[in-house]
């Protein structure tokens, strides 16, 4: 396995892994509405812009991708694990080597939470800091979570 910085190339499976993996585990824990700005919020153009800038990562074995995450500063964004090889450690894998490199940097990590994935960002030491809410349609909207994880976590 290999983590590197994702190229242009990547970006259509990319794309394809993160639309899979909200369309697989959101539908459960998130209404139409909530669904749909997921979607649009990592839309292929999110995605080509955010490889263009150097914040996109993936793990690799081969030329198959496992899983992705965007870091934008000591934020945290886009951790998707491809929907086929979920619960295998790969998330938490490409996190790890995440967190390393922004704990030595910042100091601290700071990610926005969305449901199902807020037990495991729990289990890895992240606490809840804060409560938002974005709006997601005319007078819609929705509340999540900003979690951060400190080099004192780690202890």
């Amino acid at each position: 396995m290999e983590i590197r910085k994702a190229e242009a190339a990547d970006a259509d499976i990319i794309y394809s892994l993160v639309q899979d993996t909200i369309n697989h585990a959101y539908g459960k824990y998130y209404n139409a509405d909530e669904l749909q700005f997921f979607i649009d919020w990592h839309s292929k153009d999110a995605v080509i812009n955010d490889i263009n800038k150097g914040e996109v990562y993936v793990l690799t074995d081969g030329a198959v991708v496992l899983a992705t995450c965007t870091v934008d500063g000591s934020h945290i964004a886009r951790l998707f694990v491809d929907k086929a090889h979920m619960r295998r450690g790969y998330g938490s894998f490409i996190l790890q080597f995440i967190e390393k490199q922004l704990l030595e940097e910042y100091g601290y990590c700071l990610l926005d939470t969305s449901i199902p994935a807020k037990e495991f960002y729990l289990k890895r030491g992240y606490c809840v800091t804060d409560k938002q809410e974005v709006e997601i349609k005319d007078g819609v909207f929705m509340q999540y979570e900003v979690m951060k994880k400190t080099k004192r976590s780690e202890i």
